[in-house]
């Protein structure tokens, strides 16, 4: 273990074994979550978080020897996403077709109000080539199988929401974005579910909108510049790694506090808990946690960092 204190703080630990003592089924789930993520450079300058990852197709048949696979609960579960997904296993043939790619995200929501979640979220994940839908096949694709599932979810989402709330609003809504069908539940409260599936991914989000950008307009920015502006000595390779805009996060918290006075009471302070929570993020800008698995070690570094040119400094460039 070491600690640099350089430009915050960071701490790295590194974890030796030795893999003749390492059970066959952890053994084989650390050689999953390997690879550089590459979709941490599509994650917008403006996330307050996000995680990005590379596993391996073979994680799911992995994760089911750390579970309680065999419990009836986990059978049920798996019979009920089987009729979902065109009779297929999600874990032995559908989870699998996923690539080695994924990320995940949360944005400020910008048309909050103060009764709403103020955060929207957007998760992608590596799908394999659209196959030819033109040819014979003895059984569906794990792309049709997500198809039907995602597109029957959402209209028995939207379905009961209707009947939960006693209107007839929520409906499935779509539109075409460069050939790519985007859809979403229209209507649904808190939050609005969308998904889409590209030729090459599949996208998933509490928002239409955050779909459409992703889609349509790449980041010209992404978190992990400023994350490796702050620190220069990140790891290369690093297979899962965790992004947190603190500052971005305080700026939320306080601005939300201060809509709140200014409706109500604006002679009344803020709570005391509130205040030590924007004290407490305050001595921090930016948080990351980064793994890089190797055949003898696993190696994890944290790092808390300060900012002196700000948050918007990467998402101002051109």
């Amino acid at each position: 273990m070491c600690l640099d204190t350089r430009r915050g703080i960071t701490a790295q630990l590194v974890v030796r074994y030795d893999q003749a003592r390492v059970p066959d089924g952890c053994k084989r789930f650390v050689r999953t979550v390997r690879g550089t993520p590459a979709y941490r450079t599509r994650i917008p300058a403006q996330a307050i978080a996000a995680i990005a990852g590379g596993t391996d197709p073979a994680a799911p048949g992995a994760l089911q020897e750390l579970v309680a696979a065999d419990s009836t609960e986990w059978r049920n579960g798996r019979n009920v996403l089987r009729g979902l997904l065109l009779g297929l296993d999600p874990f032995d043939v559908v989870l699998p077709a996923f690539g080695a790619d994924w990320c995940a995200y949360i944005m400020p929501r910008e048309d909050e109000e103060e009764t709403e979640i103020p955060v929207h979220g957007l998760a992608a994940f590596r799908m394999p080539p659209e196959r030819n839908r033109d040819a014979a096949l003895p059984a569906p694709d794990p792309r049709a199988a997500l198809e039907n599932g995602l597109n029957t979810g959402f209209n028995m989402a939207a379905a009961w929401f209707n009947g939960q709330s006693g209107n007839a609003g929520a409906h499935v809504a779509s539109e075409s974005i460069a050939g790519v069908t985007l859809r979403w539940i229209h209507g649904f409260e808190p939050v609005e579910p969308a998904y889409a599936l590209t030729r090459s991914e599949m996208i998933v989000a509490s928002s239409p909108s955050l779909i459409r950008r992703f889609l349509s307009e790449p980041s010209r920015s992404s978190i992990v510049d400023r994350y490796h502006r702050l620190n220069p000595d990140s790891l290369p390779d690093s297979s899962q790694i965790v992004l947190v805009q603190i500052d971005r996060i305080a700026q939320i918290i306080a601005g939300r506090s201060n809509a709140t006075e200014s409706e109500s009471e604006p002679s009344k302070p803020q709570p005391k808990q509130k205040r030590r929570l924007l004290e407490l993020l305050g001595l921090v800008d930016f948080g990351a946690a980064e793994i890089r698995v190797a055949d003898d070690h696993i190696a994890v570094r944290i790092t808390l960092v300060t900012d002196s040119l700000g948050p918007d400094s990467e998402a101002a460039t051109p």
